[in-house]
């Protein structure tokens, strides 16, 4: 029963969202940046984050990575992933 869930989970995260929508989604650092709906699959969205190259796209099968967008000033700063903080 749980591989139900499961295809449920990913049919939601594909009727959600369309091409071009404004959403927010987890990087590949882990943090929610600001992201755009470049494309859809059967069972993913591929986004895109502003200011990063199409080689940082990523694709998006699971709900909890993804949501609608909010106000700007509850984001954290899109950030490079060439960007290397050392402290």
């Amino acid at each position: 029963m749980s591989w139900l869930f499961d295809l449920l989970l990913l049919f939601t995260v594909v009727m959600e969202f369309n091409v071009g929508d404004s959403v927010e989604a987890i990087d590949h650092l882990g943090i929610w940046t600001k992201a755009k709906v470049v494309s859809k699959a059967n069972s993913s969205v591929v986004v895109n984050f502003p200011l990063w190259r199409a080689e940082w796209d990523r694709g998006i099968n699971n709900p909890s990575e993804i949501r609608e967008g909010t106000a700007e000033e509850n984001l954290i700063p899109c950030l490079s992933p060439h960007i290397l903080l050392v402290f």
